[in-house]
């Protein structure tokens, strides 16, 4: 004789427990990889001028004053320190110097945010030359930042 309907399995109350842990494990992590993604710093945006070098780099971005180098100015923390033509100004690197200096001593003295610690993120075009880039250098160590990052664009 063969049998034509099987007796129905009756699942075990352990079955439902299992899904309900899984649910709660998948939940745990959703959690964990949106909170992890959302504090990460690298909403970091440069102008539109402003196109940074290619590098491989894991380091993080730290929260710090910005200051931005483009062809026709350079930005601390988008106010501008300097306006330039073609990397240069007419008045020479000094101008430079006294530029950011000014603004950067002027965020320090505010005392409040990333101006309270030693770190700079500093975002230079890539054709930027270093005789523009080192006035930068002096007037951030000069007014007490020795942190400086350099931004650049992550090569996958």
């Amino acid at each position: 004789m063969k049998k034509r309907f099987a007796a129905p399995r009756r699942m075990s109350p352990s079955a439902g427990l299992l899904i309900t842990s899984m649910a709660d494990v998948f939940m745990i992590l959703l959690v964990f990889m949106l909170k992890s993604y959302s504090t990460s710093l690298s909403t970091l945006t440069a102008s539109a001028a402003t196109r940074l070098p290619l590098a491989i780099s894991e380091t993080p971005v730290k929260d710090a004053i910005k200051i931005e180098v483009s062809r026709g100015q350079i930005l601390v923390d988008q106010k501008r320190a300097v306006t330039l033509d073609g990397f240069t100004t007419a008045r020479g690197p000094g101008a430079i110097r006294e530029g950011v200096s000014r603004l950067l001593a002027a965020e320090r003295s505010r005392g409040e945010g990333p101006a309270t610690g030693s770190a700079l993120v500093l975002l230079a075009d890539e054709k930027a030359p270093y005789d523009t880039l080192a006035p930068i250098f002096t007037a951030a160590a000069e007014t007490g930042f020795v942190d400086v990052q350099l931004v650049v664009v992550r090569r996958e």
